[in-house]
């Protein structure tokens, strides 16, 4: 589904002197309520939801941000972000050894079981499941550790 992305300039809003939080107030105060997925900042991950009323980009382009002191000048998101609009942002995308994306999957044992059964079950799911994989299509156990015996 496409969606309008806000692209910010970090070095634009430090030249200003704009906080972040004023770019997003900004979009939600120019959509009525904002359309969003995720804003990672400081290694926390912030979701944006709801229904927007905006139906260009330009809309939100126009949107302001900051006025600075005394008001002689409006910053505009147009001042510190790119507005465009755009596929739905992808999560959880993997890369194995950088040959580019991949599928991932995380095997988790109960508390209480048996390490050794566990990977023994697992083992042999991965081989049931060989049989049916498209062409060029696999599965490669693997971990992040240096001493891991699959790498």
């Amino acid at each position: 589904m496409p969606q309008y992305q806000v692209v910010i300039d970090p070095a634009r809003l430090r030249a200003l002197g704009v906080p972040l939080t004023a770019v997003t107030d900004a979009v939600r105060r120019s959509n009525v309520e904002t359309t969003g997925r995720v804003l990672e900042f400081g290694g926390t991950e912030y979701t944006i939801r709801g229904r927007g009323a905006i139906t260009d980009p330009r809309q939100l382009e126009e949107a302001v941000v900051a006025t600075t002191t005394p008001p002689t000048s409006v910053v505009r998101v147009k001042d510190v972000a790119r507005v465009t609009v755009g596929p739905d942002m992808r999560r959880g995308v993997a890369d194995l050894d950088g040959r580019g994306d991949t599928v991932a999957g995380i095997v988790l044992m109960r508390q209480g079981a048996n390490a050794l059964d566990v990977t023994a079950g697992v083992r042999h799911m991965v081989e049931r499941l060989a049989g049916s994989l498209p062409p060029g299509v696999r599965i490669v156990p693997c971990c992040s550790s240096a001493i891991c015996p699959a790498r």
